[in-house]
């Protein structure tokens, strides 16, 4: 297209247009992406269920697991579905009590009610003449 002349207006189309003639047939740049991973050796104070299962699938024994958990701090969910979840894959029952065992089932306790408190009652009645002496 050398001596083509191209009116000022369709420039900026015609040099799009030449630029991307190259780039056929070549895969686009990778996009990076604003998401960051999380870092892989991220420093957690406390075991999940997600530990237990990866350390069992790891193949460390049981007795080891529950040390784990005991030497730990932990916060496990133990709901239903979680415990399904636990069962699933394979978590020896020994390992669930012992994850049942670190966090015991809350109690509420009975607290005596405070005794009741009698306040004085206000009255609105209106107030009786001022004797016209005192003005």
């Amino acid at each position: 297209m050398k001596g083509c002349r191209v009116p000022r207006a369709f420039l900026p189309v015609w040099i799009a247009l030449q630029s991307s003639v190259h780039l056929i047939g070549q895969t686009p740049p990778a996009v990076k992406t604003a998401k960051a991973a999380a870092p892989v050796n991220a420093k957690r104070d406390f075991l999940n269920n997600n530990d237990v299962i990866r350390m069992l699938a790891a193949g460390l024994d049981e007795e080891t697991v529950i040390g784990a958990i005991q030497a730990s701090k932990t916060s496990f969910a133990l709901d239903a579905n979680s415990l399904i979840r636990l069962k699933q894959a394979k978590v020896p029952p020994g390992v669930l009590r012992a994850m049942l065992g670190k966090n015991p089932p809350l109690v509420v306790e009975a607290v005596e009610a405070p005794a009741k408190t009698t306040l004085p009652v206000i009255r609105n009645e209106p107030v009786a003449a001022i004797p016209a002496d005192l003005d």
